[in-house]
C-alpha cells in the first residue's frame, strides 16, 4: 500500500518493511535523518509493518504486534508520545492497547483499536479530536465517545470522518468540509447520509469523498477546483454523486483533487491539476472524472497535497504531480503530469 502526505510518500512492501521518500525536514521519513530523499529510504529495520499513514509533516504506522508508532513533526502532539519533541525515528504511541487502523492528518492523528474504539490526539483548535472539549492540544490519545463499533477513520487538515460497522458515516471538525447541511464546526461526530450504507471514506483539505456499498462515489465540501467531481465548482455541504457509475472500488482525496479506481482496473482523477496531480498530462483542472492512462490493472490510489500515487498489479508503485521534495520517488525533483514508476 501507498500513502501520500503534504510533500512525502510512504508505503509498506510485501516483506513487511516500510519505506518513505520526499521532504524530511521534520523527520517524517523515519530514517533518523532530516535530509530530503528522492528515492525510497527504509524506515528503521523492522519487517513487520502492517500499515502506514502519511500526514502533513508526520507519519504513523502499525506493526504486526498491533503496536502503534509515529515519527516526524510533533509541535501539536500529533505523535501521541506525551510531549512536543520532533522524532526522526518511529516512537511508540503512549497507549497500552491493540491498534487496528491509523490515519495521520495535518496536525492530528486518529486511530481505531482492535476493540472498535476510536482515539485521537494532537491539534484541537478546529475540534478535529471530537471529544467534546475545546482545549488547544492533546499530547496523548483521547477516546472519542463511547462507541466500540468504529471500522475506519480518515483525518485531513481540519476535519475527520469515519465509518462504523453498521455502515454509517460520521464527520466532525472544520465546517463545510465534513459536517452535512451546515457550515458550523462540530465538536462531536455528526452522521452523514442517513439511510445509506457506506463502505469507505477519504478526506481532503476541505472536501470529503466516500463510497457506498452500491459502488457509487459521493463527495462534498469545498469545490473551487472541481474536486467534488459533479461537473461544477459550486461548494456543497451535502454529498453529491460523482457520475452515474456503480463500479467504483477505491477513492483517495488529496489537497484539492480526488482520484479513484474502478472494478475494471481503470484509474480516474478530477479537481486541481496545477502540478499534474491528475495524471492526464494536461495541467488543467477537471470538474468531472477523467481517465489517467490506458492501464487496466490499478489496484489502489492515494491523493497527496499536490501529488498522487497508486499501485498496479504486481505491486509496482507509480506517482505523479509535484516533485519539489522528491515525493514521486523517481530519483529526481522535476514534477510530472503522467505516472512515473517509483525507484528502488
Amino acid at each position: 500500500m501507498l500513502t501520500t502526505g503534504f510533500g512525502h510518500t510512504c508505503g509498506t512492501r510485501v516483506d513487511g518493511t516500510a519505506w518513505c521518500w520526499g521532504v524530511n525536514s521534520q523527520g517524517q521519513l523515519g530514517d533518523g535523518e532530516t535530509s530530503d530523499r528522492s528515492l525510497p529510504t527504509q524506515v528503521g529495520m523492522a519487517a513487520d509493518w502492517v500499515t502506514v499513514s502519511a500526514g502533513a509533516n508526520h507519519t504513523c504506522g502499525i506493526r504486526g504486534d498491533a503496536t502503534l508508532w509515529c515519527w516526524g513533526y510533533n509541535g501539536d502532539g500529533e505523535l501521541g508520545d506525551g510531549n512536543r519533541r520532533n522524532r526522526s525515528i518511529p516512537t511508540r504511541v503512549r497507549a497500552a492497547m491493540s491498534w487496528a487502523t491509523v490515519t495521520a492528518g495535518a496536525r492530528h492523528t486518529c486511530a481505531t483499536g482492535t476493540d472498535g474504539t476510536l482515539w485521537c490526539w494532537g491539534d484541537h483548535t478546529r475540534h478535529v479530536l471530537a471529544d467534546g472539549t475545546v482545549q488547544r492540544v492533546n499530547l496523548n490519545p483521547v477516546q472519542i465517545g463511547v462507541a466500540a463499533t468504529w471500522k475506519t477513520v480518515s483525518a485531513a487538515y481540519g476535519h475527520t470522518c469515519g465509518t462504523q460497522t453498521d455502515g454509517s458515516l460520521w464527520c466532525w471538525g472544520y465546517h463545510l468540509s465534513g459536517a452535512p447541511t451546515s457550515r458550523a464546526g462540530r465538536h462531536t461526530p455528526v452522521r452523514v447520509g442517513h439511510g445509506h450504507t457506506w463502505a469507505t471514506v477519504t478526506t481532503g483539505d476541505y472536501s470529503t469523498c466516500a463510497t457506498r456499498t452500491t459502488g457509487t462515489v459521493w463527495c462534498w465540501g469545498t469545490n473551487n477546483h472541481g474536486q467534488l467531481g459533479d461537473g461544477t465548482t459550486t461548494d456543497s455541504p451535502d454529498p453529491l454523486r460523482v457520475g452515474l457509475d456503480t463500479d467504483w472500488l477505491t477513492v483517495g482525496a488529496g489537497g484539492a483533487h480526488t482520484c479513484g479506481t474502478m472494478t475494471d482496473g481503470t484509474l480516474w482523477c478530477w479537481g486541481w491539476d496545477g502540478f499534474g496531480q491528475l495524471g492526464d498530462g494536461k495541467f488543467r483542472d477537471q470538474y468531472s472524472p477523467i481517465r489517467v492512462d490506458t492501464a487496466t490493472d490499478w489496484v489502489s490510489i492515494s491523493g497527496g497535497e499536490e501529488h498522487s500515487c497508486g499501485i498496479r498489479a504486481g505491486g509496482v508503485a507509480w506517482c505523479w504531480g509535484s516533485n519539489t521534495y522528491g515525493e514521486l520517488g523517481n530519483g529526481g525533483t522535476v514534477s510530472a503530469a503522467t505516472p512515473q514508476q517509483v525507484g528502488v
